[in-house]
C-alpha cells in the first residue's frame, strides 16, 4: 500500500499538497482504511508525504536555475523559512558550492 500511496503522492503533488482524503479517493478506499493499511506497514500518510516532498526537493535542488524560494513555493511550504534546510542541509551545501 505504501508504494501505491507514494506513487499517487508523486503524481498529485504537482497540483498542490494532496490530502489523505484525496489520495484515499484516488485509490478507491476510505481514509480510515488508508490510515489503517499504512499503519499496518509501519508508516503513515504524513511520513510518506514528507518523503515524497523531500525527494522532489532534492531533484529540484540539483537544478541550479531553480531558486530555493521557487522550490519552497512548488512544494507548498508556507514560506521560504519553512523549507526544512536543517534536515536537507547537505543538499543545500552542495547547491551553494560548499561541498
Amino acid at each position: 500500500m505504501g508504494d501505491r500511496v507514494r506513487s499517487q503522492l508523486q503524481t498529485e503533488l504537482n497540483g498542490g499538497i494532496p490530502t489523505a482524503e484525496t489520495i484515499a479517493h484516488s485509490l478507491s478506499m476510505s481514509v480510515r482504511s488508508l490510515h489503517r493499511s499504512l499503519k499496518n506497514e509501519g508508516t503513515s500518510f504524513q511520513s510518506l508525504l514528507d518523503h515524497v516532498r523531500h525527494e522532489q526537493a532534492v531533484t529540484l535542488l540539483a537544478n541550479a536555475r531553480t531558486s530555493i524560494a521557487e522550490i519552497a513555493f512548488l512544494l507548498e511550504f508556507a514560506e521560504v523559512s519553512s523549507f526544512p534546510e536543517r534536515s536537507w542541509s547537505s543538499h543545500l551545501a552542495y547547491r551553494s558550492g560548499y561541498c
